[in-house]
């Protein structure tokens, strides 16, 4: 991207009527990343980021879980913060959908390979 006074004035102006990264990257004609960058460059406002980020899980400690609650383990055993998902558990196992999910992996079938019999010898 060449920057010139006139797309830096546009992208000025385009960012200060909260216009996305993809709507300004379209009307300059570059990439969305070219914009981030030089708006990062120029010093304009940091905007917050519209991908929604969840929050990290709460610990659950020791004595607050249940006969039913996962027991995934969250965070280092040696700091104050550690503890279990605390999620309520599968029937009959020891931890919740997500991290039974993660622990046990299916193996997945492959199709076997066909054994062509060569009859030209």
């Amino acid at each position: 991207m060449m920057w010139t006074d006139e797309t830096i004035d546009l992208l000025r102006r385009l960012w200060a009527e909260g216009k996305s990264l993809n709507e300004i990257a379209t009307a300059l004609g570059c990439s969305r990343n070219a914009i981030a960058g030089k708006s990062r460059r120029l010093g304009l406002e940091r905007r917050e980021s519209p991908i929604r980020r969840d929050a990290p899980p709460r610990a659950i400690a020791m004595g607050d879980l249940k006969a039913n609650s996962c027991r995934w383990t969250i965070g280092d055993p040696g700091k104050p913060d550690f503890g279990f998902c605390g999620a309520p558990a599968l029937p009959g196992r020891s931890y919740c959908e997500t991290h039974y999910a993660r622990v046990y992996v299916q193996k997945q079938s492959r199709p076997r390979p066909v054994m062509v019999e060569d009859n030209a010898a």
